[in-house]
């Protein structure tokens, strides 16, 4: 895939995990960092990534030059 190869060719990395589609390695990830304490910032437009929101995962969906970020006082105060 071209998108891979203009990855590599930046030195940009990346993961895909055969059989399982991208949220689940994204929220595998996610889980991983919060575990360690860090924090994770998931860029994407993916709605259903909102639900790996919480103390130490944020997600930013850009819209045209701007976008929102999510955090958890934004995803109670969107959604309830």
């Amino acid at each position: 895939m071209l998108l891979l190869q203009v990855l590599d060719y930046l030195a940009v990395r990346h993961m895909a995990v055969p059989g399982y589609e991208a949220d689940d390695a994204i929220g595998t990830l996610a889980r991983q960092a919060t575990a360690a304490g860090v924090p994770a910032i998931i860029v994407s437009g993916d709605r259903d990534l909102l639900q790996l929101v919480g103390p130490l995962v944020e997600v930013f969906m850009p819209r045209g030059q701007d976008g929102q970020t999510f955090t958890p006082a934004v995803v109670q105060e969107t959604f309830g």
